[in-house]
């Protein structure tokens, strides 16, 4: 049965090596990525999984072990979360279809102080974990991708099944962007009006703005509630930051005591990061600032060939620097992070999310406040001094250098005049061409650049080896799924949360500068929700996802309220600044700076209006909260009604019926235990593949033990192979496919009595014959062997009886028959008939007038030298042995016959034995110079006489 049709919950990305060690570094590595193998197959059985292995994504380096939980061991992890829910008010009943893959997931990866198996990838002994895939959505359900595009068309944005599918952490995200979006909406309207009014820079606008976020934050906290307890999710923040505390305390000190000291140092050790943030915010001020002078002074000052060329120097500067800021930041909060010692994933990534949102107000929020509160105001002060700025840098640069010509050619007073429009043009940027290059970067960017990279790595690999596996056809296809996904990086809800927290800012912060920013960014989050949807749900981004009960989007609510409130602040002060516009001269109140390009009537009116504004926000968010709490839902008043002591909720859960959740069906997992895993990964059929780079072919060569020999046919440009062996084997299974087709062929032909043997053929390939008696018998035609052994043998005794001159020699031939010489060598009969020739017979042989002149006998061309003398010792030339008489010496004769005899025959076979008049010193070597090597097989069959 497939993999897939027994439904697995989980894969695991293991680093292990399929391909056998060449050295001793990578044999020692490969027996520690067994031992690391047999360390997580045993704990998972240890903890109630079965598992079974496959090739991974890196086919040489890594495997993916699919697990299955027990339906025993699932059914408790269920009764233990119903407790819990019920001691912290969750309604939820873990029916939901997200449930199952969520509870297997952290029970999976929960530390084990938790009752978890404490997996965790890249940590501490499990460092050869590299993944861990939920196997679920897309990789289970094949209707989920076609159903996202589909919704891409339509005009509906439900977000209840993305509770169902995700689970309502990412419910709450898509609800959030569809509530701000029609909160938007209302805005919108107060924009248009003021734009066609020509109203920038309005301070009623600003008001508004500020009201409407206030009005944002009240109204999705209602919803907010009201959700969660609709989905019975209400106090899962709460649960969720127990069980992180729980996880560390000491089992010898008092639970609650132990619990608040932790939480103590937690928020200590985050209270030691602001200075941390400050250096950093220092660094990234100092950078921006410098760029910013570089910027006006090539842009306002300098007057010099290249200018235009010249003012991309400081966006270069900032695009290079920020992303490489941005990572050394990261890494340090991470360390930071693992210095806080959080027990919950949902706790560390909740504090990554602070404390990276930082860095992005920093670059998202600082190049508009330098313009709105440093450039436009004192930027007029620049223009009486540029005589002083012009001999500053004349004289640090000497008259003779190159650049000083261009250096000082700088603007006049005149002709120098201030960027009015440059407020203006920033904010367009943020709102419109931002949001455009983020969209392609987050959407588009991966499906371009994921196949370019794939052809890039071919490129680059060249002929090198790659390594690849057989497998089952029902399996494959799932399995390249499996592996792709689990190469995908995991979804992060608070990376899109990130992104809308950013354009609410630019509105609540900004949104005066243009208050057409409400209705461009409507139309760019119905794209954002839309496309993250099919994001989520197509499988070309992330892994499957996993859901987490959640019933609030901290910490993202927090700051949505910083942004708002840092709104009602700098929204009226820009408004008050440039309401008039932003051409000078203009009173700046008792400062005197009537060139400045700020237009404040006054100075009491401008602290009248931020203070009027901060206070009002505060007001509003405060009797909004305490009205909205007046409403609420029949689902969160009947929630209410549980008393708030774990006492009573325990006696309320055990006087309820547990409800009946159905287990998943483990039967056909029931015989895959830690050793059939380890044994599955010891078998695995990989071998490499290397391509030919003269005749473009490719062969595959086993990577395991063979049982055979195989070898590619050679070619001319096998001598450019990069693989350091000549020849390579061919496909095993293409050639046992071709061996069975030879054999049938063979079996077809085959006489009675023949043998289907293994043997070589002339390129050196291993092919099948069929054999007789050690000979090729041929299935049609002539018998040419029963001529040759009749012919041939009379020549071969007659340079026997020549060669027995000695002692005894004519008393050695009388056994000697050949009756039954004309036997075929085809009738299994034959050799013994060979076996048993009387002498007198083979005599008369030699008489025979039917033997053909031309057939010579094929004896050593020696023969007639080694006529043995009467008495004395000699040497067999063959075995190197003393021989005392002449007759041994003629039965040496006579085993060279025999040797010509066999050798003769075979030529006959081969079709390459022709007629001869030559000696019979000339007849032992073949076509080819080479000398019979028949010669030692007849020899003991004659002795065996």
């Amino acid at each position: 049965m497939a993999i897939q049709d027994i439904e697995p919950d989980i894969a695991i990305g293991v680093k292990h090596a399929n391909v056998p060690g060449k050295d001793e570094k990578s044999r020692e590595a490969a027996k520690k990525d067994a031992a690391n193998l047999q360390l997580l197959l045993e704990t998972l059985e240890k903890f109630g999984f079965r598992a079974q292995v496959r090739a991974g994504a890196d086919r040489a380096n890594q495997l993916l072990v699919f697990v299955k939980i027990r339906s025993s061991v699932y059914q408790e992890l269920v009764k233990k979360d119903l407790l819990r829910n019920f001691e912290f008010g969750l309604t939820d009943d873990d029916s939901g279809t997200y449930n199952k893959q969520r509870l297997i997931y952290e029970y999976l990866c929960s530390p084990k102080n938790l009752g978890g198996v404490g997996i965790t990838p890249g940590a501490s002994e499990w460092k050869f974990v590299e993944s861990i895939t939920s196997l679920d959505a897309y990789l289970t359900d094949s209707n989920v991708p076609e159903a996202a595009k589909k919704e891409l068309w339509q005009p509906s944005f439900s977000t209840a099944k993305f509770k169902n599918l995700y689970g309502p952490g990412v419910a709450l995200y898509f609800d959030f962007v569809r509530f701000y979006t029609v909160a938007l909406a209302g805005l919108a309207v107060f924009g248009i009006i003021g734009f066609l009014k020509k109203k920038n820079y309005s301070i009623a606008f600003s008001f508004i703005n500020m009201i409407w976020g206030a009005g944002v934050l009240v109204l999705w906290r209602r919803r907010t509630k009201f959700l969660a307890n609709t989905w019975g999710v209400q106090n899962s923040l709460e649960l969720e930051r127990f069980r992180s505390e729980l996880a560390s305390e000491s089992s010898q000190a008092n639970e609650s005591k132990q619990r608040v000291d932790a939480s103590k140092r937690r928020f200590i050790k985050q209270l030691l990061f602001v200075p941390v943030a400050l250096a950093f915010g220092g660094v990234l001020l100092t950078v921006q600032g410098l760029c910013f002078v570089l910027e006006i002074f090539i842009l306002e000052i300098y007057d010099g060939p290249g200018k235009s060329v010249l003012t991309l120097t400081p966006t270069i500067l900032l695009s290079t620097f920020v992303p490489v800021f941005t990572i050394v930041y990261n890494a340090i909060t991470a360390r930071f992070i693992d210095w806080e010692r959080h027990d919950s994933n949902l706790t560390r990534s909740q504090s990554f999310a602070i404390k990276s949102f930082l860095l992005n107000i920093m670059t998202g929020y600082v190049p508009l406040l330098i313009s709105a509160f440093i450039y436009l105001p004192f930027a007029h002060l620049l223009q009486p001094n540029l005589v002083y700025i012009k001999r500053a840098i004349a004289g640090r640069v000497r008259s003779d250098r190159y650049a000083y010509q261009y250096l000082t050619n700088i603007k006049s007073e005149d002709s120098f005049e201030i960027n009015q429009q440059r407020l203006d043009s920033q904010y367009f940027y943020f709102i419109v061409t931002n949001q455009v290059i983020g969209s392609v970067l987050k959407f588009g960017l991966p499906l371009i650049l994921t196949p370019i990279l794939n052809f890039v790595q071919k490129l680059l690999s060249g002929s090198k080896a790659k390594v690849d596996v057989e497998e089952d056809s029902q399996e494959k296809s799932w399995l390249d799924e499996v592996r792709r996904a689990s190469s995908l990086p995991e979804y992060s809800i608070d990376d899109s949360f990130r992104d809308i927290a950013l354009q609410f800012g630019y509105v609540t912060i900004f949104g005066s500068i243009w208050t057409l920013a409400p209705l461009i960014c409507i139309i760019f989050n119905i794209l954002t929700f839309k496309l993250e949807e099919w994001r989520l749900s197509s499988g070309l981004f992330f892994k499957p996802v996993v859901a987490r009960k959640i019933d609030t989007i901290y910490p993202w609510d927090i700051a949505f309220f910083f942004l708002a409130w840092l709104g009602s602040i700098v929204s009226p002060l820009v408004a008050s600044f440039y309401r008039h516009g932003a051409k000078p001269p203009k009173k700046f109140g008792l400062f005197g700076f009537d060139k400045a390009s700020v237009n404040v009537g006054s100075t009491v009116g401008l602290v009248t209006v931020l203070l009027l504004s901060e206070h009002l926000f505060f007001l509003l968010c405060f009797l909004g909260n305490k009205v909205s709490d007046l409403f609420k839902s029949d689902k969160e008043i009947e929630n209410d009604d549980f008393q708030n002591t774990i006492n009573l909720k325990k006696q309320q859960y055990s006087s309820r019926e547990i409800p009946n959740i159905v287990a998943p069906d483990d039967s056909a997992w029931k015989s895959f235990t830690a050793s059939s895993a380890l044994l599955q990964a010891k078998n695995l059929n990989v071998h490499e593949t290397v391509e030919s780079e003269a005749k473009n072919r490719t062969f595959e060569e086993p990577a395991g033990v063979l049982s055979g020999v195989s070898r590619a046919p050679e070619s001319e440009g096998s001598s450019k192979m990069t693989n350091k062996k000549d020849l390579l084997e061919k496909k095993r299974r293409e050639l046992k496919e071709l061996e069975d087709r030879k054999r049938k062929e063979l079996e077809s032909r085959a006489e009675k009595g023949d043998r289907i043997v293994e043997t070589v053929n002339q390129e050196g390939e291993r092919a099948s014959a069929i054999m007789d008696d050690n000979s090729h018998v041929p299935t049609t035609g002539h018998d040419y062997e029963k001529d040759i052994d009749k012919n041939v043998l009379a020549g071969a005794l007659g340079a026997a009886a020549t060669g027995a001159a000695g002692a005894g020699a004519a008393d050695a031939l009388k056994d000697f028959n050949t009756d039954n010489i004309a036997s075929s060598p085809s009738d299994p009969s034959a050799a013994k008939n060979r076996e048993y020739i009387p002498l007198e017979d083979a005599k008369k042989q030699l008489k025979d007038p039917n033997l053909s002149d031309h057939t010579a006998a094929p004896v050593d061309s020696s023969a007639g030298a080694n006529v043995a003398p009467a008495s004395g010792d000699v040497k067999d030339t063959e075995n190197g042995v003393p021989e005392s008489t002449g007759t041994n010496s003629a039965d040496n004769n006579i085993a060279d016959a025999d040797t010509s005899v066999q050798e003769s025959g075979y030529e006959h076979e081969k079709g390459v034995n022709e007629p001869s008049d030559k000696s019979t010193t000339e007849s032992t070597v073949d076509e080819h110079g080479k000398k019979s090597k028949r010669k030692r097989s007849l020899k003991q069959l004659l002795k065996r006489t």
